[in-house]
């Protein structure tokens, strides 16, 4: 046959042995095989037609017809699969199996994953298992994982006889005794399962497997649960703590430490979150700190499990400070908790520890809000090399030190070194510390697992004064509405400047030298071609009038130049652009590369961009939602005003208190349905949003009661009808500390929020904190109710306050505790609320009482 005739012949196979009705045309398609087509005409995935034909049961008579024909049984598809692979997944294939042995098929080849076809047969598949191994298939073979024939079986979790399915793979020559490269046992691969297998585990015992081996790194199977992605795996939130209570019976110690002296306590205070604040995760710590006779193990770099929370966990590190943790313990470099939650970005877990010290009465603040590590370095240095504001504002509100007297020299200009640097100094470093956030080798780990698993959650990275790692915040790098912009887009130095300077003027042993540390800023910032910082710092010395001396002089005269061009290209394609043709990504890449005037002048040529997104048929988000999300303060003032100037001299926006003046507190045209208000878009943020809260509540004149939508079934647009949820609803849910700290009682005293609104539900932001399960939650109970909210609110399914706290022992306990003074926890406390709670064991659930027990502390 010609050779174009062959081809398009193979091609009519392969789409004939594709479908799964192919036995309707099982004489047309040994016909069209005995035609002598092109066999190694592949689809997509690089299939011949002998894979497909393999795949399929009875199809015994198209691979003898494909074997006679010359086919290769030994065709590898883009898997590096072969029609052996195909062909023994599935039942009642043994003649398919056996066709192709006898036809040349290699038993040992390997697919892209190191597993010859023998790791893929089912374990009751007897025949085929004998067929393989009377073949010449090599039993001791291992994939790229290290797995053999046992370990592949016992993960693929088929569910056959637990007393049959080991015999044939043992009496072949494999043993139970397996480790995989890492040294992991069949139990530690075993309890990381969606679904624990708890007869095949029993089983494993049985036969002799230790459940307390290690693998070669010195990890438990204890380890291994807590650093698995097992989020709400099995069906059940606290599947995490079900498997490590498991561990725990059958030996295992929640203090025992691997090779780098970390133990499982170490490794479930440092993983991360997602989605939320880690309830399920939480829950699981607080069990090991009941069972942990020593929370302040030290690893082989001196980290406690609160160090490790401190760079990536709100909620682990909650857990740890309530279980009484010292806070204290420096690493054997000197970094205490404090000094890593300022590097790794978390301001909120600066909040945290600062309120945390603040509370205990005796503590000198040199030990630990001005404590130096080994290079002299406080926790303010390294919140200033972060690049985030909102950790250097809670440092220096709490009375932060801008210099330190053991460290506070003179080098020359542009002296090498951290040391002698006060932390207004160290500002020149933010962009070498942006790289290491960009280029962590610790985040491109995370991205590319060799095993094909699920990347674990352990986030925690970074905790030496010379590591180049950072820890993976996937909270912080989730980009927001298909613009590809994250929370670390948003670190800046501008504020950080400002607020350096201005406090420096404020302190009478240093406001002298605010211009020469600019200065100094400026020369290191010029020799490492820093240009973002160097334009800061111009900027800096001409907002603060600072004379200039004649170096200074020369310097700015010699750095200006290369600065002109940094934004030319950028400014240009602004402007450009004409009214009616807005591209949402050049603002974007504005506030990327910080070029932000140029976003102030997009939002100048374009201030309409608002009603352009907001309204009907558009997609619900605008600049002013971007900018309030990543807590861009300064430039959501400027643009909201430009932004509701605009809007209100076209009729549809106005301020919510009074309509006579421009605002962005109430539109007066239709709204997209999935419009939400830019104060709920705010308050979702999980690093503290203040200012963006105070300037759209003060400046914009926001509507703080403005509701989200919700679509009806019937489609209805009237949000009147429909409600939804308000800012005040979703701070209190209690996901974030600074949603307690901060956020909530600033809307309702200062703001005058309405603490009685009601959702859709009918639910008021009481009755949302009573049904929440996240960490905060007993804090905005008590402080909404310490704020006056009705306790006898019902919802529309007639649920109260007092029925949805009733199980809840922590909530009840505090209600009717001796600090329910309030006029909201009085009134709780004589509705009884102690009575309604089940005692241990009253009507409670097997599986709770297994689980969420725990929840109210006990062991």
């Amino acid at each position: 046959m010609p050779l174009k005739g062959a081809s398009e012949t193979g091609k009519k196979l392969l789409l004939l042995l594709d479908r799964r009705d192919w036995k309707q045309d099982v004489d047309y398609i040994l016909k069209v095989i005995n035609f002598r087509p092109d066999l190694k005409v592949q689809d997509k995935g690089g299939n011949t037609g002998f894979h497909l034909a393999a795949q399929w049961s009875d199809s015994q008579p198209f691979v003898e017809a494909l074997l006679s024909a010359g086919a290769d049984p030994n065709a590898r598809n883009k898997d590096d699969e072969t029609p052996l692979h195909k062909a023994v997944q599935g039942r009642e294939k043994g003649g398919i199996v056996s066709a192709l042995l006898l036809g040349g098929a290699d038993p040992n080849l390997a697919d892209r994953c190191g597993s010859p076809p023998l790791h893929y047969v089912r374990p009751d598949d007897c025949e085929t298992i004998k067929l393989l191994l009377e073949g010449g298939a090599d039993v001791q073979a291992r994939n790229h994982a290290g797995q053999d024939w046992l370990f592949m079986t016992t993960v693929t979790g088929f569910h056959v006889d637990e007393e049959n399915w080991l015999r044939p793979i043992m009496d072949a020559g494999c043993h139970v005794s397996t480790v995989d490269y890492q040294g992991r046992t069949l139990l530690h691969e075993l309890f990381t399962q969606d679904t624990l297998p708890k007869e095949r585990i029993q089983y494993l015992l049985d036969a002799g497997v230790d459940p307390r081996q290690r693998d070669y790194q010195g990890n438990t199977i204890l380890h291994e649960i807590v650093s698995s992605d097992l989020y709400n795996m099995g069906g059940h939130g606290n599947e995490r703590l079900l498997r490590a209570r498991y561990a725990s019976d059958l030996g295992l110690n929640v203090d025992t430490p691997n090779n780098k002296r970390r133990t499982p306590l170490h490794i479930q205070s440092g993983m991360g979150h997602p989605e939320g604040s880690g309830v399920s995760d939480a829950t699981c710590l607080r069990w090991m700190l009941n069972k942990s006779k020593d929370t302040n193990a030290r690893d082989c770099e001196g980290a406690t499990p609160l160090h490790l929370a401190s760079l990536v966990s709100q909620s682990s590190v909650y857990e740890l400070l309530k279980a009484g943790v010292d806070a204290l313990i420096p690493t054997y470099e000197g970094l205490t908790a404090l000094h890593l939650a300022a590097c790794a970005r978390q301001s909120s877990i600066i909040g945290m520890l600062i309120e945390h010290f603040q509370k205990q009465p005796g503590i000198d603040r040199g030990t630990w809000l001005d404590v130096q590590d080994d290079q002299g370095w406080t926790p303010l240095h390294y919140a200033c090399r972060s690049g985030r504001p909102e950790s250097v504002k809670l440092l220096l509100d709490a009375g932060a030190k801008l210099a330190m007297p053991a460290f506070d020299r003179q080098p020359d200009l542009g002296a090498p070194g951290p040391s002698g640097r006060n932390p207004f100094q160290v500002c020149a470093d933010f962009e070498d510390e942006q790289k290491l956030w960009a280029t962590s080798g610790y985040q491109r780990a995370l991205e590319t697992d060799v095993r094909d698993i699920e990347p674990t959650r352990f986030y925690a990275a970074g905790t030496k004064i010379a590591g180049g790692d950072r820890p993976f915040d996937a909270t912080s790098r989730k980009c927001t509405w298909k613009t590809g912009f994250g929370e670390h887009d948003s670190t800046r130095l501008e504020e950080i400047i400002d607020v350096m300077a201005s406090h420096s003027l404020q302190t009478s042993d240093w406001h002298s030298r605010a211009g020469g540390d600019i200065a100094r800023i400026q020369i290191n910032a010029h020799k490492n071609d820093h240009q973002y910082t160097l334009s800061c710092a111009f900027n800096a010395l001409e907002r603060s009038n600072k004379l200039l001396t004649t170096r200074q002089e020369w310097l700015e005269a010699e750095v200006r130049k290369p600065l002109k061009h940094r934004d030319y290209a950028l400014s240009v394609a602004i402007e450009s652009k004409q009214a009616g043709d807005q591209d949402i990504d050049l603002f974007v890449k504005s506030l990327k590369e910080r070029h932000y005037h140029l976003a102030q002048k997009y939002v100048e040529l374009f201030p309409n961009g608002f009603h352009v997104a907001t309204k009907e048929g558009g997609n619900g988000k605008s600049t002013l939602h971007l900018l309030a999300t990543h807590g861009f303060d300064r430039l959501l003032q400027s643009a909201g005003r430009t932004t509701a100037e605009h809007e209100f001299k076209h009729g549809r926006w106005c301020s919510a208190k009074n309509q006579s003046k421009p605002g962005l507190g109430h539109c007066n045209i239709p709204l997209e349905p999935t419009l939400e208000p830019l104060l709920y878009t705010a308050c979702k943020r999980h690093l503290p949003n203040m200012e963006v809260i105070k300037v759209l509540v003060e400046d914009l004149d926001v509507d703080v009661n403005g509701k989200t939508w919700r679509i009806e079934e019937d489609g209805s647009s009237d949000q009147e009808t429909r409600g939804g949820y308000t800012a005040l609803h979703h701070l209190a849910l209690g996901t974030h500390w600074w949603h307690v700290a901060q956020a909530t009682r600033y809307l309702v005293v200062d703001a005058g929020a309405d603490l009685e609104a009601q959702n859709a539900m009918g639910e008021t932001p009481l009755l949302c904190a009573a049904r929440s399960k996240q960490v905060f939650r007993s804090e905005l109970v008590r402080l909404l109710l310490d704020l006056g909210a009705d306790v006898d609110a019902v919802d529309k399914a007639e649920e109260s306050f007092m029925s949805l706290v009733a199980g809840d022992k922590k909530l009840a306990d505090m209600l009717v505790s001796g600090d329910a003074t309030t006029p909201g926890m009085t009134v709780a406390n004589r509705r009884g609320a102690s009575s309604e709670v089940p005692g241990d064991g009253e009507n409670v659930s097997e599986e709770v009482e297994d689980v969420d027990l725990d929840l109210f502390g006990e062991p």
